[in-house]
């Protein structure tokens, strides 16, 4: 399963920074994502309970919250 979503690019503060500076939030939150450009991907295992999978989207919000700040 692959999650992905795109950022409009007016939204960025940083077009050039913006994956790193994303990636980077997102570790500090214990997920593992894979940032390209403005588009966020995320691909997580199939085993997910359905609590797991709010957790990771909270923590995938906070950390583009961090980010677009």
């Amino acid at each position: 399963m692959i999650l992905a979503f795109d950022i409009k690019p007016e939204s960025l503060k940083n077009s050039v920074t913006f994956s790193r500076d994303m990636f980077s939030a997102s570790m500090a939150e214990g997920i593992l994502i894979r940032p390209i450009g403005n588009t966020i991907y995320v691909m997580p295992p199939h085993i997910l309970s359905s609590e797991e999978t709010m957790q990771m989207g909270a923590s995938v919000q906070r950390a583009l919250n961090q980010v677009l700040a």
